[in-house]
């Protein structure tokens, strides 16, 4: 989320706190208005009810009264004679014991028993008219429109004063004529049903007003609390909201980093990354490798619809994948790959080679692949490369070939003149009459059909490097007896040869030391043509040497022979052989025959 994204969330977490606030605060201020009005007009109710009570109280002694045709109490200084009701022949009247009785009508009851009464009463009751009979009872200029108001139809008027700083409502209602009115009133000329004046009552609100006050301060501190606490839970609401959006905000920046992450992954990549909806046939989604392999864009290549692959893939490639490709993705697991190899077209109309990796992304309900994810990289190069490194290797074959044919020719030519010289010592060695010029000859000619029989075996083998050294050797032992008669007839021999990987020249100078021992055990060994046994072992050794080793159960090597350190050429060649050109040692073993140990280092590798 970007820095104008998070002052914009805040700026819009504080207008909506502010909002919140401001609801409360109006709904708070609604409800003690709403409260305290209703209050007020309780109180006004109450008040209005007690006033109607006392009227009622009021009307009740006065219909009483005026039912028994008023009353006549005992005449008395606190009691004394209406002056108002003197057109009255019967106004006062003598008990027969002496005593005298006044008559008492109800406004003279009324307004009696509130003037002795009135901090019990606490109300003040009055009857009034436009045309009293009693002066104190005329009205006042509200009770005056009140009568008035009474004569047109109004049953009732009320309304609050104030007097000397204190409440008071007043209550009326009209007062209609009643037979025992007529006796009092009858001469001003009422008639029954006439509204002869009103009757009222008026209550202080003293004690509404202090029960009021009470509600009111309890409504005020309830909703001042109310209001607190909300404001309260708005404050925590809001410091939630604030610790969420930070909690979202950190969120959407791990989110969107996670996005750039991945989207720069993606199109970092120099392969084509895709999601294709293989039921609707269409291209859901690309990287940008799209372009580095195609030169498509993702919307160019998304609007070609359901005829990207036939519009892009090679005709044949198409095909296959219709006949091959298409009909696999129902028989793989989800965790399974399916691999291509097919020609794309790009943009510039040539055509690439790519390599596909495929694996079904999503399913439809009843299992069926919908969506393919697929990874494409580009083999083009590749491609040429294998195609050169393929024709190299035909032209290096080929000229191997070549090579093998004319090195087996020129080993075939060395073997071919070898075994002239070999034929010409031969011939020489059958003239000579001298025996040890002939066996001098002898020797020769097998020293050189040793390094001759190395060149036939090249020449026969298919392969120039590698010798069978137990065949090689086999055939040595039989060409060197065959120089000497029939010896090797009543000679035993038992051969331990190891496939040894030596070269060439390693492998004549093996030869040369082997023919020499041969030659030697056959010249001196079994003197009288004895039966006896050579043993030659051709191994490896576990230091990695190699070693030689030639025995004889002869009659040894003659001492004098022995303590002239080897003059003779035979020896002095198997030690030039051994020690200068292999660089090896050699020990030799006379308790039973002859034993020769040749320890040398391999120069070449084991394949």
């Amino acid at each position: 989320m970007s820095s104008n994204n998070q002052l914009f969330e805040h700026i819009k977490l504080r207008k909506y706190i502010l909002g919140i606030s401001f609801i409360w605060l109006f709904v708070i201020l609604i409800s003690i208005i709403w409260n305290l009005n209703s209050l007020s007009n309780n109180i006004i109710e109450i008040t209005k009810a007690d006033a109607r009570a006392s009227f009622n109280k009021d009307t009740a002694i006065r219909m009483w009264a005026t039912k028994h045709g008023e009353v006549y109490v005992p005449l008395t200084k606190h009691t004394p004679a209406n002056t108002y009701l003197a057109h009255i022949k019967d106004r006062n009247i003598t008990k027969p014991n002496g005593d005298t009785l006044t008559l008492m009508n109800p406004a003279y009851m009324i307004r009696q028993m509130f003037n002795d009464f009135p901090q019990k009463y606490g109300t003040v009751g009055s009857i009034v008219s436009l045309k009293p009979l009693n002066p104190n009872n005329a009205p006042d200029e509200w009770e005056k429109k009140a009568l008035q108001g009474f004569e047109y139809g109004e049953n009732e008027r009320i309304e609050i004063f104030n007097i000397n700083g204190k409440n008071f409502l007043k209550l009326m209602q009209p007062m209609q004529t009643q037979n025992g009115c007529l006796k009092c009133h009858g001469h001003q000329g009422y008639k029954v049903g006439d509204i002869r004046g009103g009757v009222g009552v008026s209550v202080p609100m003293q004690k509404y007003e202090e029960y009021s006050d009470k509600e009111r301060n309890t409504i005020i501190l309830f909703h001042g609390l109310i209001l607190v606490l909300g404001f309260v839970g708005i404050g925590f609401g809001a410091t939630q909201l604030n610790k969420e959006i930070i909690k979202r905000e950190k969120v959407q920046i791990e989110l969107k980093n996670s996005e750039i992450f991945s989207a720069t992954l993606l199109n970092s990549t120099p392969d084509l990354i895709y999601l294709y909806d293989i039921i609707e046939h269409k291209n859901i989604y690309s990287n940008d490798g799209i372009k580095k392999i195609l030169g498509y864009s993702v919307k160019e290549v998304q609007d070609m619809g359901e005829e990207v692959l036939p519009n892009l893939m090679h005709p044949e490639d198409f095909n296959n994948y219709l006949k091959t490709i298409l009909p696999a993705y129902d028989k793989i697991d989800d965790n399974m790959l399916i691999e291509n190899n097919y020609r794309i077209k790009c943009k510039n109309g040539s055509w690439n080679w790519v390599h596909s990796k495929e694996s079904i992304f999503k399913r439809l309900e009843n299992g069926k692949p919908k969506i393919i994810f697929g990874i494409v990289s580009d083999i083009t190069e590749q491609k040429k490369i294998n195609e050169k490194i393929k024709k190299s290797e035909e032209n290096l074959k080929n000229s191997l070939n070549e090579k093998e044919l004319l090195i087996k020719e020129i080993h075939h030519r060395v073997k071919n003149n070898m075994q002239i010289v070999v034929s010409l010592l031969n011939l020489q060695a059958n003239s000579s009459t001298d025996k040890r010029v002939s066996l001098a000859l002898i020797e020769g000619k097998n020293r050189i059909e040793t390094m001759s029989l190395i060149h036939q075996t090249l020449y026969q083998t298919d392969n120039l490097t590698i010798i069978n050294h137990e065949d090689y050797i086999t055939k040595l032992i039989q060409n060197t007896t065959r120089s000497f008669g029939s010896i090797d007839k009543k000679i035993e021999y038992n051969l331990t040869i190891e496939k040894l990987d030596l070269s060439v020249n390693e492998t004549i100078i093996i030869a040369l030391i082997i023919n020499e021992l041969l030659t030697n055990a056959f010249k001196h060994a079994f003197p009288n043509n004895d039966k006896g046994k050579i043993e030659i072992i051709f191994q490896n050794l576990e230091n990695g040497q190699i070693l030689l080793k030639f025995s004889d159960n002869g009659i040894g090597i003659p001492e004098e022979i022995f303590t002239s350190n080897f003059e003779t050429l035979g020896m002095q060649l198997i030690y030039d052989l051994a020690e200068d050109q292999l660089k090896g040692k050699i020990e030799i073993d006379r308790t039973n025959g002859t034993c020769f140990n040749i320890v040398f280092n391999r120069k070449t590798k084991l394949a």
